[in-house]
């Protein structure tokens, strides 16, 4: 794969009739570049670049194979915020005026440096297989951020302000290192992740849960999941939610280093199938632990705290601290 070809789009100062998608003249809306503007580049993909200068509402349920074509392995359509030039870290916004910004059938897509908001009461994006996201914000929904089918990427991304679910996977789903915030907007998550799939191992790894409520940070119901050095927290203080709970079905479970804090139950797993266990530290739940699992492979070591793991939740930081094994035994993310 060469280089793939870049297109730019300015919301404010762009111009769908005079543009011409170059970075000194681009086009004003996201719509009319996928929609009309674009020959899809089928050896080396596309980028188009969405200034940060303003909002994005030109989207709507928008399916990206009706019109712009369908994306590759080697020929990705990649859609990423800028400030000035391709790839400087500027983050675009699309805005999907409450309903979907995506809803396609459309696979090998990228989605960088953008906020993607106002979903309303469905999915912000809903989408296929092999879709990348990363260094990315979705808020303002009652429904799900983002939807993917098989063999999505979730990295570095931040979910906030939603009170459906912030991810939800088909097979083989990666979410690592991001973010889950209820922020006080009046949402909480229902499930922050939800990985569903039934094939492959999916991961939940590195992760801040930043919840209240009867929230739930991780809900166990794919077949292959493996949840290691997350921190859980919930301002709830052990009256409801959970960190980690899981079905009765079969499950392969892997949970190790994670730390938790303030729900209802900590970290329940009902897997019937083999579970690697162990050098987790729960504080203040209403139950710490709740396994009734197959450990197959028990690490053992899983703390109940005297203090909290976390330097000021209250305030944000959730700095490891030095109680009890935490960082002698569990290398859990800050």
């Amino acid at each position: 794969m060469g280089a793939y070809t870049n297109y730019y789009v300015d919301p404010l100062s762009g111009n769908d009739t005079t543009g011409d998608g170059s970075v000194s003249t681009p086009w004003q809306t996201a719509n009319y570049a996928l929609g009309t503007a674009i020959t899809r580049d089928t050896t080396n993909g596309d980028q188009i670049n969405i200034k940060d200068s303003a909002t994005d509402s030109s989207l709507s349920s928008y399916d990206i194979t009706s019109t712009y074509g369908a994306p590759t392995a080697s020929a990705p359509l990649i859609i990423r915020g800028y400030t000035t030039s391709a790839n400087d870290g500027g983050v675009g916004v699309l805005d999907g005026g409450g309903g979907r910004l995506f809803n396609t059938a459309a696979d090998f897509v990228s989605l960088r440096d953008m906020r993607l908001t106002n979903g309303g009461s469905v999915e912000i994006v809903k989408a296929d297989n092999n879709w990348h996201v990363m260094n990315c914000q979705f808020d303002n929904t009652t429904g799900i951020a983002l939807d993917l089918d098989d063999d999505g990427v979730v990295i570095n991304c931040y979910f906030k302000d939603i009170s459906g679910t912030g991810v939800y996977g088909g097979n083989r789903l990666t979410v690592r290192d991001c973010t889950f915030e209820n922020d006080g907007g009046g949402k909480e998550f229902a499930y922050a992740v939800n990985p569903a799939g039934a094939t492959g191992w999916h991961h939940v790894e590195g992760c801040l849960f930043d919840l209240s409520g009867a929230s739930i940070g991780v809900l166990n119901s794919a077949t292959y999941l493996s949840i290691r050095n997350n921190s859980f927290y919930s301002s709830s203080g052990a009256v409801s939610g959970f960190g980690v709970t899981g079905s009765s079905s079969h499950r392969s479970v892997i949970c190790i280093n994670n730390l938790v804090e303030g729900f209802g139950t900590g970290i329940r797993l009902r897997s019937w199938e083999a579970v690697s266990y162990g050098h987790n530290a729960a504080y203040n739940n209403g139950t710490n632990y709740d396994i009734a699992a197959d450990k197959i492979d028990d690490l053992g070591d899983n703390e109940a705290l005297g203090s909290t793991p976390f330097t000021n939740a209250g305030s944000n930081d959730f700095t490891p601290l030095d109680v009890g094994n935490v960082l002698g035994g569990s290398h859990p993310t800050s």
